[in-house]
């Protein structure tokens, strides 16, 4: 995935991203969305499960809060139940930005981690380090990109054990120079691939995930509004039932 300063790793899910991030099913019929300069800046987006039938609210599974600048300050995910998994909390600096992040259980917070990210000067994330209670670091993932801006590899490493682990990510573009293909790649090997297809005449976008033997795994319809925010969301099984409906509701400073 493409890391950028401003939101990190749980940025919007929006057409822009969509276009650096994933693959489309077929170049020829590619077709970018048109879409208008959002002037609002989102203050918070609400992401709800929906009643597949009735299509009424029923569960909060994400919630997000950014400052002025778009840089995501708080992120929540819900199970199912609407109960908190995990809360992150984010501070910014220069060229750094600091992550806690809360695991929950029924019990309450069940465990803490620290993350301390680094950005080169287009504002993308090139280090993750992880901290142990006393500060030092115990895990460190470092992020290279081409001349595109897109990430092209991952190298995690334990300082603990001294293990390192490279995944390459690997695009293809169309004639316009718009990508085309995402594929996820350790040792060799293909594990994930994305398909993007867009949909302009209904603001849409089809993305199908497969997995490591080609196989479609699931398949997600975005709907998104003229600035290129995504509203509503349906996800399917690899068998055309619906799996999930989602609404996102967005807040806006003033």
């Amino acid at each position: 995935m493409i890391l950028r300063k401003t939101n990190k790793f749980y940025i919007i899910l929006t057409i822009t991203l969509i276009g650096h991030i994933l693959l489309l099913s077929s170049c020829a019929e590619i077709v970018n969305p048109q879409i208008e300069p959002e002037n609002r800046a989102i203050k918070s987006i609400s992401k709800w499960k929906l009643n597949l039938i009735t299509e009424e609210k029923e569960t909060l599974i994400n919630y997000q809060e950014f400052d002025i600048n778009g840089n995501l300050i708080i992120n929540e995910e819900y199970d199912e139940l609407g109960k908190i998994k995990l809360r992150s909390q984010f501070e910014y600096f220069m060229n750094e930005s600091k992550e806690i992040l809360c695991f929950y259980s029924d019990t309450g917070i069940s465990k803490k981690s620290v993350f301390i990210y680094k950005y080169n000067l287009s504002g993308k994330i090139i280090e993750k380090s992880e901290l142990d209670d006393n500060g030092k670091i115990i895990n460190i993932s470092k992020y290279n990109y081409d001349l595109n801006g897109n990430l092209i590899s991952k190298i995690d490493e334990s300082i603990v054990t001294g293990i390192s682990k490279k995944t390459d990510f690997s695009y293809s573009y169309n004639n316009n120079g718009n990508l085309v293909e995402k594929y996820i790649i350790n040792d060799g090997q293909t594990k994930s691939r994305d398909s993007i297809f867009y949909i302009p005449n209904l603001n849409q976008l089809k993305i199908y995930h497969f997995d490591e033997i080609g196989s479609v795994v699931y398949y997600s319809i975005y709907t998104y509004n003229k600035f290129g925010n995504v509203i509503y969301e349906i996800r399917y099984s690899n068998n055309n039932s619906i799996l999930m409906k989602i609404i996102y509701d967005y807040q806006y400073f003033n």
